[in-house]
């Protein structure tokens, strides 16, 4: 018969009920001379390209047979 071991049994047993502490968010580096700075400066600029500047607008339209 195999047992299982205190460790196991006390971890398993453990109250898991307690709060997560909340996370930080990300922060870049900003210096602009390592490796990350000039590759995330790379991804910035072609990520730009497809950047949508100004919503579309979309206008109440009738049915083209109304007017007759």
């Amino acid at each position: 018969m195999r047992t299982v071991s205190r460790a196991y049994r006390a971890f398993r047993e453990a109250p898991t009920n307690h709060p997560l502490p909340p996370l930080a968010p990300y922060v870049r580096c900003t210096c602009g001379s390592c490796r990350d700075c000039i590759d995330n400066a790379k991804w910035d600029r072609i990520f730009a390209k497809y950047e949508i500047k100004e919503q579309e607008e979309r206008g109440v339209y009738r049915c083209a047979l109304s007017d007759l």
